[in-house]
């Protein structure tokens, strides 16, 4: 249980690095949006460590946790599809580069070996992480860079139905694992992702 806690905790302290890279890219005030980007987080973090942990599938859980996030842009920014796929994967770029340095400057002290063998190591990079990357990424937005240009110039032509076949795709892919597997628990969290969807595609509608 420790183990569980201290797991969802530190990797959110971390999570939230990676949605301030994005977020402030793109010249959005995260703190504006903090609730349900935490919300995002811990769907994300619940999964990965179900995914790691009971099913052992530690290999695909990066793919799935950038998908989960270009599907948060999409479903709550309302960011084009496009341009929610090239955030995401400049900010996990740019996540693993801030983490790959701070592990190299640390001269010894995050190496592979530390890491693997004592864990408060691991949390003290989670937090080290995840205050730089806050703090780097909340200045550039307070300086003002960003990208400031219309994002919906990049949006294609029956992008809805486009994502709504990846989501459906992405769903029906991790079911056929959890039922391989034997494991339910992650539906819940697919379920909410997929309650957002069907809300915001209701919108659009509504809107059209």
């Amino acid at each position: 249980m420790e183990e569980f806690i201290g797991y969802m905790v530190f990797s959110l302290v971390e999570g939230l690095a990676l949605y301030a890279i994005i977020f402030y890219s793109l010249r959005i005030d995260l703190i504006k949006h903090l609730l349900p980007v935490i919300g995002a987080i811990t769907v994300i973090n619940l999964q990965s460590y179900i995914i790691r942990e009971e099913l052992s599938l530690s290999t695909i859980s990066p793919v799935i946790n950038l998908l989960i996030t270009a599907i948060f842009i999409i479903v709550y920014l309302r960011i084009p599809l496009a341009w929610s796929l090239i955030m995401t994967i400049v900010g996990y770029i740019a996540f693993g580069l801030l983490q790959t340095a701070i592990v190299y400057l640390s001269f010894g002290f995050f190496s592979i070996h530390e890491l693997s063998n004592l864990v408060w190591k691991s949390y003290l990079l989670q937090v080290l992480t995840g205050f730089i990357g806050f703090g780097l990424s909340y200045l550039t937005y307070k300086f003002g860079y960003g990208f400031t240009f219309e994002l919906e110039k990049l949006r294609l032509r029956k992008e809805k139905i486009l994502v709504s076949m990846g989501i459906a795709s992405f769903i029906l892919a991790l079911l056929v694992i959890m039922l391989y597997k034997s494991v339910f628990s992650n539906l819940v969290v697919f379920a909410v992702f997929m309650f957002l969807a069907v809300i915001y595609y209701q919108r659009k509608d509504t809107e059209a």
